[in-house]
């Protein structure tokens, strides 16, 4: 349409519309008189009036549409690859660092974990343990900005079709790359999953696949699953059927927001559960973390510090129980054996109502010493000496008891 058929539409729209408010407007009271003005505005001043009125009207109904759009309350995870690559690697690390924290249980130490020591002691003191493990699973996680830095291409695996790489680094600044190999397929009447959880009757994708750290492989078992209108990402990474990390993206009922939800199981037994969100502050990743079931309990929100010097970690933590309250602010910073070469982290606890810090020393499992050129040489040999055609023909999915929870 011409400029010119725009004006007149203008023009013959909205002159009515003045004209009758004008005749039911009473200016008796305040002494104004409406007289036509007879005199004609330059053709080219109306010209520009109504340009005018074109651009603040098409500025305000962009303005009114961006505006009320659906905004996403966790941008970071802006595809669907994003959730994925998330839950498989958080969920892995966890099933790593409990099977080290089961392995320095048994050791020496008589079944007690010497991780800690500590000059004196606070109410978040007997928390660091679990929250331990699960901040060397976050930390990998604080150092992109905006988004996670996830790739998705043709996997090499004549097995699998797709390969998600994941990369970031450390707080010491160490590359950290993974990479999960996987098939995805529509469910059919006739997919048998090796665990089933309640809404398992509405998944439409299912998703089988692996990931190597430190030198062992573990299996991936996931499913996108349609809820009404919500969509569900759930995840398993496993050893076998008794030891796996169970995570779901959904939508907690509590406050409404997109966040993980995580089982730990080892040997059959849950040993606790915790929900994380993952969101943006100043153009850098937060993460949320709560324990909801387990010897752990508290909230933690914890960020990436950098003083100039060195980058740590910053946790907000608060602690409510029946007898124990407390609120405070954590430094985490890296500490480096200079014989072995081995680290740890270092905790400065600051409660608020306390008296001075409170000092602490826990183990740092690295678990991000895997490197893509590493992949090709990890899929050549498992774990266990085989190589991976030697499992092609085992009927290890259907046959594996099904799991509820």
């Amino acid at each position: 349409m011409k400029l010119k058929a725009i004006e007149n539409r203008i023009q013959s729209t909205y002159r009515p519309i003045v004209e009758k408010i004008a005749n039911h407007i009473d200016l008796i009271d305040h002494d104004i008189i409406l007289k036509p003005d007879t005199r004609r505005l330059p053709s080219f001043i109306i010209r520009f009036a109504l340009r005018t009125m074109l651009v603040v009207l098409f500025a305000g109904l962009g303005f009114f549409i961006f505006r009320t759009g659906p905004e996403s309350s966790v941008t970071v995870l802006a595809k669907s690859t994003d959730i994925v690559a998330f839950e498989a690697v958080s969920s892995t690390d966890l099933l790593v660092q409990t099977a080290i924290n089961q392995a320095t249980s048994m050791s020496a130490s008589g079944g007690q974990v010497a991780t800690l020591s500590l000059v004196p002691t606070s109410a978040v003191g007997d928390e660091l343990s679990t929250l331990n493990y699960y901040l060397n699973m976050i930390e990998q996680f604080l150092a992109n900005q905006s988004s996670l830095n996830v790739t998705l291409s043709e996997s090499e695996l004549p097995e699998y079709d797709y390969k998600i790489v994941y990369q970031s680094t450390d707080l010491s600044g160490k590359p950290i790359t993974y990479a999960l190999y996987y098939n995805e397929t529509s469910v059919t009447d006739s997919t048998t999953f090796v665990f089933n959880e309640e809404d398992s009757d509405n998944a439409t994708v299912w998703l089988q696949g692996q990931i190597t750290i430190q030198g062992t492989l573990y299996l991936l078992e996931g499913k996108k699953i349609v809820d009404g209108t919500e969509e569900i990402y759930s995840l398993y990474s496993y050893l076998d059927t008794a030891d796996y990390v169970y995570v779901r993206y959904e939508t907690d009922q509590a406050d409404g927001v997109k966040k993980f939800f995580y089982t730990v199981v080892q040997n059959g037994q849950t040993l606790n559960k915790s929900k994380i969100q993952v969101d943006t502050e100043s153009n850098a990743l937060v993460t949320n973390l709560e324990f909801v079931e387990g010897n752990a309990k508290g909230k933690y929100r914890v960020t990436r510090g950098d003083n100039g010097n060195s980058q740590h970690m910053d946790v907000a933590y608060e602690i409510q129980g029946p007898t124990l309250n407390e609120n405070g602010q954590i430094r985490i910073d890296i500490v480096t054996d200079d014989v072995t070469g081995d680290t740890r982290y270092a905790y400065t606890v600051s409660p608020e109502d306390g008296e001075g810090d409170h000092q602490y020393e826990a183990d740092r499992h690295d678990s991000f010493d895997e490197h893509e050129d590493d992949h090709e040489d990890e899929h050549e040999e498992d774990h266990d000496g085989t190589h991976p055609d030697d499992h092609e023909d085992e009927p290890e999915d259907d046959e594996a008891p099904d799991v509820e929870h």
